[in-house]
């Protein structure tokens, strides 16, 4: 069940949250409440059925939950594994064959704290569903008159790497989620600071054991003791065998720091059938870590790293970047925090000791700015309470996915979060079609087990929560073209590429607002494997021939804007005219035709034409 409910992982912008603590109306005879998380599509070109996300989903004007094609997965969500931290999905009734989607609550049993919470998405009556303990839950919703309701249980996956905790209570607070367990980091230890512990959970009759996993053997790592039965703990009826594993300072790192367990039935060697796990285990002798976080998901208060509020609601945890993904010519505003415990606190001061990868003050939060000038490894140090943290950081070439002006895997070709028509490279003869690519390492794929897709992505100011709403729908979008892919190689990197037509026809959904975004995403038969949003700006007109062209480069873009600034400013050989600089055509050159010129580059409505009408920019 753990694996079926975590694939469905998808991220959306949440604004409210519904728990309480509070009995579950038991008045009236209630029917079965439903989970709708995604539905099956039958891929024709790669010959199989792929699970399509739930974000596909839509609700129509009756509140049926439709989906584009194949059979929609509902689930009487009667079970839900601890280690499934916001999953998203709609809760529905069914009638006449049909899901509805509902607004539910949360309660808990016999007064006790829900062990479940849900979010409401700004998507209509879509939610996501966070795990907060072991236990039950009663989620119900009204629907014509009628009380729908379901008894969610949370369990613990006791498939071994699924249930190590830094403390003995097993909750979501205490669950390690990043595969690692390190000395320097660990919330329990002795007074002489010369071991460590963390838990885990195994059935009664079975006992955790070291793996070598080359072997195929139970084996011994100094430094690593592990103590069956040390406390057995009753979870939904079951008696378990609580676990403590004991990590001491004389422990040794290796190179390849991962440290494999299994299972064996205690009445002799036989071993249980699970699935081997493992934690990346660093010793005493391992220099502390220092953690990169991202700056837009994450707060800070009183020096202690959180989830921001709104990235909460995405379905999401906090937890430090991987992979920053940094390339060339990147800069990417990130924190630095070590881990103490469960908590990460703020570092302040960090150097770098190579030369190629900058770091400057972004605000005074702590947040820092790397701006990459070359590719490279670079170590990072910083201190916190006298101690020295360290954390090494790769800038590759280039990202795995991008944009490029033509079908060329060079700096000089590739563009960030922005194409527009009148200033693309490549475009046909009737100047109708504008061209751009999207290049992406194929790694082990094949050609035909890929596909990429295109989403708009919507953007909508939301008052209640002073921030923007967001609204991803994948869909033919009008004006643009997918071509078929091919397969190159780019300085031995085997890469996909595909040609993107824009048409003159081009016209952004909602672009009065610059933020809303054009979304391909490259999926394979392993998992959505890239994707980068980006700012499609449609072809524009003008009326008058040589309006809002300064630099001869034959369109109009960000350095005409620039140059009428700097003419406006009195800079010396910037010299604009009426003929070429009045863009609301009142007689004057001013600040208006600037607004007006830097909106008709980014696209605004209404300004897609040159001239602009004197009314638009006076109520601008």
């Amino acid at each position: 069940m753990k694996k079926i409910i975590r694939i469905f992982l998808f991220t959306a912008v949440l604004v409210m949250a519904m728990t309480g603590i509070v009995s579950a109306d038991t008045s009236e005879t209630t029917e079965q409440l439903y989970w709708i998380n995604g539905y099956d599509a039958y891929d024709t070109e790669a010959g199989y059925t792929r699970y399509m996300y739930d974000s596909e989903l839509r609700v129509d004007s009756d509140g049926k939950i439709v989906s584009p094609e194949g059979s929609l997965h509902a689930s009487e969500l009667r079970q839900v594994a601890l280690s499934c931290y916001g999953v998203h999905g709609f809760f529905a009734i069914k009638e006449n064959g049909n899901y509805y989607a509902v607004d539910p609550s949360v309660h808990g049993i016999e007064g006790k704290a829900p062990t479940v919470r849900i979010y409401k998405t700004q998507n209509t009556k879509h939610y996501a569903l966070y795990t907060d303990s072991i236990g039950n839950s009663i989620i119900q919703a009204e629907y014509k008159g009628k009380i729908y309701k379901t008894e969610c249980t949370v369990w613990l996956d006791l498939e071994i790497g699924e249930s190590f905790f830094e403390h003995p209570e097993p909750n979501s607070k205490n669950m390690i989620t990043t595969g690692e367990f390190r000395f320097d980091e660990a919330a329990e230890r002795n007074a002489e600071n010369t071991e460590v512990y963390f838990y885990t959970l195994i059935e009664e009759n079975l006992e955790l054991i070291l793996w070598d996993r080359s072997k195929r053997m139970a084996t011994e790592i100094r430094g690593i003791i592990i103590e069956n039965e040390e406390e057995t703990i009753n979870l939904n009826g079951e008696a378990l065998q609580l676990c403590k594993i004991t990590l001491t300072d004389e422990y040794e790192t290796t190179n390849n720091p991962e440290v494999w367990f299994n299972l064996k039935e205690k009445s002799g060697e036989a071993l249980h059938d699970v699935q081997l796990s493992s934690l990346k285990i660093y010793g005493a002798d391992t220099e502390p870590m220092l953690h990169v976080f991202n700056y837009y998901s994450t707060s800070v208060q009183d020096d202690k790293l959180t989830l921001s509020e709104e990235i909460r609601k995405w379905g999401s945890d906090l937890s430090p970047f991987k992979n920053i993904g940094l390339a060339e010519g990147d800069n990417n505003i990130v924190y630095f925090a070590i881990k103490q415990g469960t908590e990460y606190c703020l570092v302040n001061d960090i150097d770098i000791a190579e030369e190629g990868l900058n770091i400057k003050d972004y605000e005074q939060s702590g947040a820092k700015c790397l701006e990459a000038e070359k590719a490279g490894s670079y170590t990072l140090n910083g201190m916190y309470n006298g101690k020295d943290y360290s954390t090494t950081l790769d800038v590759v070439k280039f990202r795995n996915f991008g944009y490029f002006k033509k079908p060329e895997r060079a700096k000089s070709e590739e563009f960030i979060g922005r194409f527009a028509f009148d200033e693309a490279v490549e475009k046909n003869e009737a100047e109708t079609e504008a061209y751009f690519y999207v290049i992406a390492e194929a790694g082990n794929r094949q050609l035909n087990k890929v596909s990429l897709s295109v989403s708009e992505i919507k953007t909508n100011p939301n008052p209640s929560t002073g921030h923007d709403d967001f609204k991803k729908e994948q869909k033919k979008v009008e004006g643009i073209e997918i071509k078929a892919p091919y397969e190159t190689d780019f300085d031995g990197i085997r890469c996909f590429i595909w040609k993107i037509t824009v048409a003159d026809a081009f016209q952004p959904s909602n672009d009065d607002r610059i933020e809303d975004q054009i979304l391909f995403s490259l999926r394979a038969n392993d998992g959505n494997i890239g994707g980068m949003s980006i700012r499609i700006v449609g072809k524009s007109e003008s009326k008058i021939p040589g309006l809002g062209k300064f630099t001869g480069s034959g369109r109009i873009d960000a350095a005409d804007a620039l140059y009428l600034r700097r003419s406006l400013a009195g800079w010396e050989n910037y010299k604009a005219t009426l003929e070429n600089a009045d863009i609301n055509q009142d007689g004057v050159i001013d600040k208006a035709d600037v607004i007006a010129l830097e909106r008709h580059i980014a696209g605004w409505k209404g300004y897609k034409t040159l001239p602009v009408s004197k009314t638009q920019t006076e109520s601008a």
